[in-house]
């Protein structure tokens, strides 16, 4: 059900749809975070984005997320693909107890002798783990598909009732104990 390949923006409008049908469950909220800009008399000047979603799980736990459509080995995390500002946001929240998740999906890719099949990875974004912690060096600024299922979790897809196509499923991730308990009497414990 894992989609071969997505565009960042396709990528996107589905997360969006899988925190509609989650909201109307009762698990979480997640929106957009608004382009900010700064107006200088005529001119507007747009400030470096950040991360692209935020919300709240049910019980009150903050969660940010960027998601990332790869279609190479690894995903390039310099300035143009992931800004210091979007992690520097991201690390600072997690400091506080926020969830905070980079979201990649990495497309099919057919090699000559093997075939790596397109998978969703939540890889969670936390200053004090060592790879990020090479990344605020500089060492590391490449992310590939093996490290990130090291360090982050494969996201199944899901077709959820009432729906035709498959949604990757956000609460495996974000409140995996959601799924095995009725989600109108859960209250996520906010700092576990």
């Amino acid at each position: 059900m894992v989609p071969p390949s997505l565009k960042g923006k396709e990528f996107e409008t589905l997360i969006l749809e899988a925190a509609r049908r989650e909201e109307a469950s009762g698990g979480l909220t997640l929106s957009r975070y608004g382009v900010q800009g700064v107006t200088f008399g005529d001119k507007t000047i747009l400030v470096p984005s950040l991360p692209d979603f935020e919300g709240v799980l049910a019980g009150g736990r903050q969660i940010i997320i960027e998601a990332k459509a790869c279609k190479t080995p690894g995903l390039e995390l310099r300035d143009k693909n992931f800004k210091d500002r979007q992690y520097s946001h991201m690390a600072k929240r997690a400091e506080f107890g926020s969830l905070c998740f980079l979201l990649i999906h990495f497309a099919e890719r057919q090699l000559v002798t093997k075939r790596d099949p397109g998978m969703t990875v939540a890889v969670p974004v936390n200053a004090r783990h060592p790879f990020w912690m090479l990344y605020e060096t500089g060492e590391r600024r490449t992310l590939s598909r093996e490290e990130a299922l090291t360090i982050g979790q494969a996201v199944p897809w899901i077709v959820p009732k009432g729906c035709r196509k498959p949604l990757p499923d956000l609460l495996s991730f974000l409140w995996p104990e959601a799924r095995k308990i009725q989600l109108s009497t859960a209250q996520p414990t906010l700092f576990p």
